[in-house]
């Protein structure tokens, strides 16, 4: 996937397709950081040091993918990309119960 955003040539290149590829860019980071992180952290249990995760969190990520059929509509994918990043970023937030301590 990361591969398939591409850049258009330089000649062509307008002031929108200029904002265009920034915002790109910053999504293709912000993925590659999620999942890289992950990979480094792809324990058989909860581990907190980087971002509070699940055990096994490349698992649970592409669980969030594999909803996705091969010809979708581009929104459900980039949908199922961020619900499949969220894994790292906001794990604690979406899938953990409160403490007693926070009631």
């Amino acid at each position: 996937f990361f591969l398939m955003i591409r850049r258009p040539p330089r000649s062509t290149q307008s002031r929108s397709s200029a904002a265009s590829d920034v915002y790109k860019r910053q999504l293709q980071d912000w993925l590659i950081n999620a999942y890289t992180y992950m990979a480094m952290t792809n324990y058989p249990y909860e581990t907190s040091f980087l971002q509070h995760m699940p055990g096994d969190p490349i698992n649970v990520s592409c669980e969030r993918l594999r909803s996705v059929e091969k010809y979708s509509m581009d929104q459900e994918l980039f949908l199922a990309l961020r619900e499949s990043a969220r894994v790292y970023y906001d794990y604690c937030l979406l899938y953990t119960s409160p403490s007693p301590r926070d009631s």
